[in-house]
């Protein structure tokens, strides 16, 4: 192309930065994979609970897997896979862990302990009453 005085110039074209598709396509796998929440399960724990005992305390300390739900609505993580861990401290120390949950706020102890508790994968969840004095916990 010649300008009005007789000289070449350059004609501009706007340079178009595309982006191979399957480049594309695998900074959205990589991206999805990081945060893929609902895929993955995930270790969690309600965190150690110290209930007073006659002579000293247990430390109660619930584990499980969780994951987010697929559907957005279900306002929870799923959980799968619970650990309880009591731990006794003081005069007759003693420590076990077993599968299952307990629900803490049920927990007295004295000699023994008295709480309610379950197996299942749904927490809080058509409980049982327990009682444990060290090893395993027995069922009343």
């Amino acid at each position: 192309m010649k300008n009005l005085n007789g000289s070449a110039c350059a004609v501009s074209h706007a340079v178009s930065s595309k982006i191979p598709f399957r480049s594309l396509l695998l900074i959205l796998v990589c991206a999805g994979l990081i945060q893929c929440s609902q895929i993955f399960w995930r270790d969690a724990s309600l965190g150690a609970v110290k209930i007073p005992a006659t002579n000293g305390e247990v430390e109660v300390t619930v584990t499980y897997q969780e994951k987010n739900s697929w559907d957005p609505t279900m306002g929870t993580t799923l959980k799968r896979g619970y650990q309880t861990r009591l731990k006794r401290s003081g005069n007759n120390p003693a420590e076990t862990q077993f599968k299952g949950w307990i629900l803490t706020d049920t927990m007295k102890c004295t000699d023994a302990c008295e709480f309610e508790g379950g197996a299942s994968d749904q927490y809080g969840v058509s409980p049982l009453s327990y009682t444990w004095t060290g090893g395993e916990p027995k069922e009343k």
